[in-house]
C-alpha cells in the first residue's frame, strides 16, 4: 500500500485496529538521485500489510475499515487543501508582480523613467505580497479546515476502536 510520507504514522497506527500487521519494520521509500543535485525522497511510502484471513466478524470489520479509509482520504485532502489554495493565490500575485516588472523594463527602454520606477515598485510589492498572502491564506484555510480534520480523526479513531473490539 502506497501512502503519503507525512501520513505514514497515522496509517501505521490505524491499520492494526482492523487486524492488519505491518510486515516490514521500516517502510521502504524510493529515493531519486538528481545529477549534480541533492538526493530527493519520494512523497509516498510503501507499507506492506498482512492480515489473518480467519477473522471474526470479517464483514463488519471490512465495513469499518472502509469507513476509516474514507476518513483517511478526507484528512489527506483537507491537509493538502491548506497549502494548495495558498500556493495558487501566492503564485498568481507573483505573476502579476512579474508583469509589472516587465512593464517597468519596457518603460525604461522607452525612456519613461517615472513610469518605470512606479511599475517596478508595484512589481516588487507583488513579489513580497505573494509571500505574505501565502501565509495569510494558509492560516485562514487552516482555521476553516482544522475542525473538519478533527471530525475525520474522531471518525477514524471510533471506527478503529469498534473494529478492534470486534476482533477480540
Amino acid at each position: 500500500m502506497r501512502v503519503p510520507h507525512t501520513f505514514e504514522p497515522l496509517f501505521r497506527d490505524t491499520y492494526p485496529g482492523f487486524g492488519w500487521t505491518v510486515e516490514n519494520p521500516r517502510a521502504t521509500t524510493s529515493v531519486a538521485s538528481v545529477p549534480l543535485g541533492r538526493t530527493q525522497r519520494s512523497e509516498t511510502v510503501t507499507l506492506q500489510l498482512k492480515r489473518d484471513r480467519n477473522l471474526k466478524n470479517r464483514d463488519m470489520v471490512r465495513a469499518l475499515q472502509e469507513e476509516a479509509d474514507t476518513a483517511l482520504t478526507t484528512i489527506i485532502s483537507l491537509e493538502r487543501s491548506k497549502t494548495s489554495r495558498a500556493m495558487v493565490v501566492a503564485v498568481t500575485i507573483g505573476i502579476v508582480g512579474s508583469a509589472f516588472l516587465a512593464g517597468s523594463v519596457f518603460a525604461m527602454n522607452a525612456g519613461l523613467a517615472v513610469l518605470s520606477v512606479a511599475l517596478g515598485a508595484l512589481g516588487l510589492f507583488g513579489w513580497v505580497g505573494g509571500g505574505i498572502s501565502y501565509r495569510q491564506v494558509k492560516r485562514r484555510r487552516a482555521r476553516h479546515v482544522d475542525p473538519l480534520i478533527e471530525n475525520a480523526l474522531d471518525t477514524l479513531h471510533e471506527a478503529s476502536r469498534r473494529a478492534a473490539h470486534l476482533l477480540r
